[in-house]
């Protein structure tokens, strides 16, 4: 199995030469067992993984999992160039929320008033399936097993099994504690996290949200994401193999990545 990051930023696109080395691009991965694939989200990396597909002639069923459908998950559809072709078709699975069809939420996109091509180009082309919380089911060759996480109207999260490995995607996930008051502990994490611990127990990969650094949290407490500390105690209490931070802040640039990251294996080791 083979796990392609195409987009690991939160919020907006931030690119240049200070966001080269952790990537600049919303949130995008693609996760690949021999010639099957599943895409986990559609922010603005989705544009260079679609172009990547119909250059490898990967496109004929594509098979897309959204979290949510906030923008910096779903921008960078109207630029994922295999709908625009027709020798590909894509499945999207997402929840409905709001009283809105999933089909409406995303073609809301092609809308005239944001968008100069309209949903008619693709609509024999694209699929769509609602997927829930506390569900399992077999997509594309992959086991996908979902939860809801602790951000804004309900996100899902995904456990990934194929060959007896398993990866949990976690994005946008505010990992509950004591927040206005304590430092994260290991008890007060267990005590009001313990469905998503359970969830990510044992996995050799957890792809958590991490969007904050800990001394910058206090001010976003509420906002739906995470820090990185509450986030490696997360992931040590589900005994995960391997942690990435994932949906960093659009103002941190590779420098502060790079300490953030350093920072959390010190505090691992603590």
């Amino acid at each position: 199995m083979k796990l392609k990051f195409w987009g690991t930023r939160g919020s907006i696109p931030v690119p240049g030469k200070s966001t080269i080395k952790f990537g600049g691009n919303t949130s995008c991965i693609q996760i690949t067992n021999n010639n099957d694939f599943l895409i986990l989200d559609a922010g603005t990396g989705a544009r260079e993984l679609g172009n990547d597909l119909l250059q490898n002639s990967m496109c004929e069923e594509l098979h897309l999992l959204i979290t949510h459908t906030h923008w910096d998950h779903i921008q960078g559809l109207p630029f994922f160039q295999p709908i625009y072709n027709d020798k590909c078709k894509l499945h999207i699975y997402s929840e409905s929320k709001l009283g809105a069809s999933i089909s409406k939420v995303f073609e809301t996109q092609w809308d005239p008033n944001y968008f100069p091509v309209t949903a008619d180009i693709f609509k024999d082309k694209v699929k769509y399936q609602r997927i829930s919380s506390d569900n399992k089911t077999m997509i594309n060759g992959f086991e996908v097993e979902t939860i809801n996480s602790h951000h804004s109207e309900g996100t899902l999260s995904f456990k990934i099994r194929v060959n007896g490995k398993t990866i949990v995607y976690m994005t946008d996930n505010e990992l509950f504690y004591d927040a206005k008051n304590q430092f994260p502990t290991k008890e007060k994490i267990a005590d009001l996290n313990s469905q998503l611990i359970e969830f990510s127990k044992n996995a050799d990969i957890l792809i958590h949200d991490s969007m904050y650094q800990f001394e910058d949290y206090a001010e976003k407490i509420g906002w739906g994401h995470s820090n990185n500390y509450s986030s490696a105690i997360f992931a040590t209490l589900a005994n995960v193999k391997k942690m990435f931070l994932f949906h960093y802040d659009p103002d941190y640039n590779d420098n502060k990545i790079a300490a953030i990251e350093n920072e959390t294996k010190e505090f691992l080791k603590s």
